[in-house]
C-alpha cells in the first residue's frame, strides 16, 4: 500500500510529465471506443487542465497467480487533449445530476449505480467524432462538474 508521501510524489511527477495540474483522478476501466484497445482495461483515468489521461498498471502478484497463468503485462496509457473533447457525459447523456429523469432516479434508488463516463472528441488527424466509455469507481458526475469547471 501507498503511503501519502508516495502518491503526492507520483502526482507531483504526473504534473511535471504533463506540463498540467491535477483537476481529478479515479480508478476507472476503459470499455470501448480508443482506436487502438479493444479488451477492457482497468487503471487511472485523470483529468488534468489540458486532458484526460488514463493509465493501468501493473497488478501485484496475488493468490490467483499461484492457480492460474499469468498473462503478460502490456502498458497502456492514452491522453484525449482538451481542446479536442466535445463533451463529458454519463452513459445517458447528462452533464450534470440536476438533469436525470424520473427514470433515472428509480434506477439509482433501486441500486443500480450508474458509474459510466463518455468522453466525445474529435480526433486531431480527421474530424471524426470518437465515443470512449469508461466504467469509473468514483460517482461520473464528480469528474463531468469538475471538466465543466474548467475553462478550456
Amino acid at each position: 500500500m501507498l503511503g501519502k508521501n508516495e502518491i503526492d510524489n507520483f502526482w507531483k511527477q504526473k504534473e511535471k510529465e504533463t506540463n498540467s495540474k491535477l483537476i481529478i483522478a479515479t480508478v476507472a476501466s476503459y470499455l470501448k471506443g480508443y482506436e487502438l484497445h479493444s479488451s477492457t482495461i482497468t487503471g487511472l483515468l485523470y483529468l488534468m487542465e489540458n486532458g484526460v489521461y488514463f493509465e493501468n498498471f501493473e497488478d501485484s502478484p496475488n493468490i490467483m497467480s499461484l492457480i492460474t497463468k499469468k498473462k503478460e503485462f502490456e502498458k497502456v496509457t492514452f491522453k484525449i487533449a482538451a481542446k479536442d473533447i466535445i463533451s463529458i457525459t454519463d452513459f445517458y447523456g447528462l452533464k450534470s445530476q440536476n438533469e436525470m429523469t424520473f427514470v433515472n432516479k428509480l434506477i439509482k434508488a433501486l441500486g443500480f449505480r450508474n458509474r459510466g463516463l463518455i468522453i466525445k472528441y474529435n480526433t486531431s488527424i480527421s474530424d471524426e467524432v470518437i465515443e470512449v466509455f469508461f466504467s469509473c469507481f468514483v460517482n461520473p458526475f464528480n469528474i463531468i462538474k469538475k471538466y465543466n469547471s474548467l475553462s478550456i
